[in-house]
């Protein structure tokens, strides 16, 4: 199974509704790191195939079994099996990880 993380630009000038103009998409297994980088004003959205709950976090060097937030990485929030994350807005250059959650 996989995780697929989506950069969404965002704002009336990409499309009507302001939110579905997907730059870039990756599919990534549980453990692995965007190579992508998010633009400025971008949100992310991330959906779980999985069969069990993960962490995410983002940030220029993201780890998403931090706990507590670091200048480096956001800590890792939950994202249940078969879901998707609420809209995530990293800064520019920042990455996404995903790890199970234990």
């Amino acid at each position: 199974m996989t995780v697929v993380v989506s950069f969404i630009r965002v704002g009336p000038q990409y499309s009507a509704s302001g939110i579905n103009n997907v730059r870039v998409r990756e599919n990534l297994t549980v453990g692995g790191t965007t190579t992508a980088t998010a633009e400025d004003g971008e949100m992310v959205l991330i959906g779980n195939a999985e069969t069990s709950m993960i962490a995410a976090a983002f940030g220029t060097t993201p780890d998403a079994a931090t706990a507590s937030r670091t200048g480096a990485s956001s800590a890792g929030m939950p994202i249940p099996a078969g879901g998707q994350s609420y809209p995530i807005f990293p800064a520019a250059g920042d990455k996404i990880n995903v790890k199970t959650v234990t």
